[in-house]
């Protein structure tokens, strides 16, 4: 249900404003591909640049031994092009120190 509201509220800002630059980040608490990740992205109303990256460094976490990616960057049409990077740095995943979630950083040119 926070999906759908948080979905319906982009979308809304959206249709009144489409160049809006919207970005969502933090623990999404689930994985790329997920019904109710795919249900707060909608069909072309954000994206994740995380997906863009091979799927050997989408982790932010890890669960055991597995790696996993609970941790998201979701961005708006009017940022989807203009995303210059999205660095993965494992950096808590593997050793953790104040968190065991790496950060998800987002590198925009000015």
């Amino acid at each position: 249900a926070q999906a759908v509201a948080i979905h319906a509220f982009c979308a809304n800002l959206l249709r009144v404003s489409p160049d809006a630059r919207l970005v969502l980040m933090g623990d999404m608490n689930d994985g790329c591909g997920s019904k109710t990740l795919d249900l707060l992205k909608g069909e072309g109303v954000l994206a994740n640049p995380l997906e863009a990256l091979p799927k050997r460094e989408r982790y932010t976490y890890r669960h055991g031994r597995r790696p996993a990616t609970l941790d998201h960057v979701l961005v708006s049409p009017a940022l989807r092009g203009a995303c210059a990077r999205v660095p993965h740095v494992h950096s808590n995943a593997c050793a953790p120190a104040a968190s065991d979630h790496d950060p998800v950083l987002l590198e925009l040119p000015d």
